[in-house]
């Protein structure tokens, strides 16, 4: 039954990515490499966050003014390994506990 439930929020989880890099990272022509499991992390804090977001930014890993979900204290992390064009990227994407969204994103 665990494993069921796990799963289930492994595809949410990718489709929330997969929107995430639609809408607020302007990428939408890629071919997935390879997703890690979905896991969780109490690590990372406000500061962090804001942290990861000025440097989204800066990157240009992200669009000006990305729509990021509500933080929680527990956070869940997944990477996506993909293929644009001839370059092979990996970024890692950290959503909310409940799933609601991403909450922040790094270049691998």
């Amino acid at each position: 039954m665990v494993l069921f439930a796990s799963c289930g929020e492994g595809h949410h989880a990718k489709r929330l990515v997969e929107d995430f890099m639609k809408d607020d990272m302007g990428v939408a022509d890629y071919s997935v490499v390879s997703w890690t499991k979905l896991d969780s992390t109490f690590r990372v804090n406000d500061s962090v966050l804001t942290s990861m977001h000025q440097q989204a930014l800066s990157e240009k890993l992200v669009r000006q003014q990305p729509h990021y979900a509500q933080p929680t204290t527990k956070l869940l992390r997944i990477s996506l390994k993909y293929a644009v064009d001839k370059d092979t990227l990996t970024n890692t994407f950290y959503l909310d506990e409940k799933l609601q969204g991403v909450v922040g994103v790094k270049r691998n």
